[in-house]
């Protein structure tokens, strides 16, 4: 090819060094996969004729283990075969069930065959998979990761991660065809790992913000994963040979908020912690009951806000029947929608929407409520902060924005216990009645 223009297939550029399989795999999987026709001229039909199909149609690519003769790729559509020239043809996307496969990864799918023991924190003892250097981390992840069965059948996205790896990790080259969806499971759950190679490897220019302490003379002796969700606040630890701890608690984006209830006041009922904000009391007294969260936001309100002596319990299980049989409230929640419908609530809601939209209606408003309860008093916060300062951490969020673009970067800003803003997040429904509640969750900033 020396000499010629290259060849263009969308924006990847064939050239001497990347034609032919090496190419084609970039973008074609081992199974069919689904793509658009963006330019409509020169369409063949199954006879060789000349044929025509609306532009941006979706068309399945046929299986090719190689990259075709003249640049002509055959597909289907709407059940007839035709073939067209390769710069016709967007590059594929991901189809539903891919993704689905691909969003149903955990962080457990990148660690089978760790290596195990136990470790000590805040003065108890807790399971983890234990890595000694980035090497161990990375050979792990990257056998565990190339072995699914979902990613052997994408080529286009092994490339992609292999190319990551044998890099600095800075960045990750997604590409058009990789799904937003599947990039954020990959920050959510991948990111908790990658922030132990990254720090093995002293990647210092991937980490921005409270970094003071976080690199100290003493070198690592390991990193570790608690196998065991009992490890409030921490999601990994680093381990230094000096003995100093650095626990860490890895967030992707902004918006992955942890559990309110399920770590701040949880630690402040294990230290134990005396809340004088009445709210806090009130949140750490019904878990100390062996309360779910959603009974904890329920009983909160509905006792202590509305002054209703219902069983909280009870009463979401009575709206759930409202809604799934289309019958009437019971006595006790029509009770509560009156109260509810008359309290002056801090955080304007839809009456009209409520009754509607049981039972994320009742807990979203809740929630919200809570929370402005604990934002309005200072006492709380600065309770907050001591609770959260006794157990000191490092919270280290992978930036959303800077990972999911196409040619992705990586970027992690990090925030100590020591010296943060608490913020509260209310809900994962924000004005929208009807949506999740995500039962009061806090996040560093």
């Amino acid at each position: 090819m020396a000499g010629e223009e290259p060849m263009r297939f969308k924006d990847f550029i064939i050239t001497e060094s990347t034609k032919g399989p090496a190419a084609w795999k970039k973008y074609y999987s081992k199974a069919p996969v689904v793509t658009l026709i963006k330019n409509t001229s020169k369409i063949f039909n199954d006879k060789g004729e000349t044929d025509s199909i609306p532009k941006n149609a979706e068309v399945e690519i046929q299986l090719v283990k190689k990259y075709p003769s003249k640049g002509q790729v055959p597909f289907k559509y709407k059940g007839k075969t035709y073939t067209t020239h390769v710069d016709n043809i967007s590059k594929p996307h991901m189809d539903a069930k891919t993704i689905g496969k691909i969003s149903s990864l955990t962080a457990n799918s990148f660690l089978k065959g760790a290596p195990t023991g136990t470790f000590e924190w805040a003065g108890e003892k807790f399971p983890g998979f234990f890595f000694k250097s980035e090497n161990e981390l990375q050979n792990l992840v990257h056998k565990n990761l190339m072995s699914l069965d979902v990613i052997e059948q994408i080529p286009s996205l092994q490339q992609t991660l292999e190319e990551f790896f044998s890099g600095d990790y800075s960045e990750i080259l997604w590409g058009e065809e990789v799904d937003k969806k599947v990039k954020k499971k990959f920050g959510i759950y991948f990111g908790e790992l990658l922030v132990g190679l990254a720090y093995l490897k002293k990647a210092k220019k991937l980490f921005k913000g409270s970094t003071e302490n976080f690199w100290p003379s003493s070198k690592v002796k390991y990193f570790v994963i608690p196998s065991s969700s009992s490890t409030k606040t921490i999601d990994s630890l680093i381990v230094l040979e000096n003995g100093l701890q650095i626990p860490i608690s890895s967030k992707f984006g902004v918006g992955a908020a942890a559990s309110f209830i399920g770590n701040v006041v949880s630690l402040a009922a294990q230290m134990p912690f005396d809340f004088k904000s009445p709210v806090l009391r009130s949140l750490e007294k019904r878990l100390e009951k062996g309360m779910s969260q959603r009974n904890i936001v329920w009983e909160t309100v509905i006792h202590d806000f509305l002054n209703l002596k219902l069983d909280a319990d009870k009463l979401y299980k009575d709206s759930m029947t409202v809604v799934k049989k289309k019958g009437e409230p019971s006595d006790d929640l029509e009770l509560l929608l009156k109260k509810v419908d008359k309290h002056k609530w801090t955080d304007k809601a839809y009456s009209d929407q409520i009754k509607n939209t049981l039972p994320d209606s009742l807990s979203n408003l809740f929630v919200r409520e809570i929370t402005f309860q604990i934002e309005n008093d200072k006492k709380a916060l600065d309770e907050v902060l001591k609770v959260l300062g006794v157990k000191d951490f490092y919270q280290v969020s992978l930036d959303e924005p800077s990972w999911i673009q196409e040619n992705g970067k990586t970027l992690f800003k990090v925030v100590s216990s020591k010296t943060p803003k608490v913020v509260l997040d209310p809900s994962k429904g924000g004005n929208n009645l009807e949506r999740k509640s995500g039962w009061l969750s806090y996040r560093l900033k």
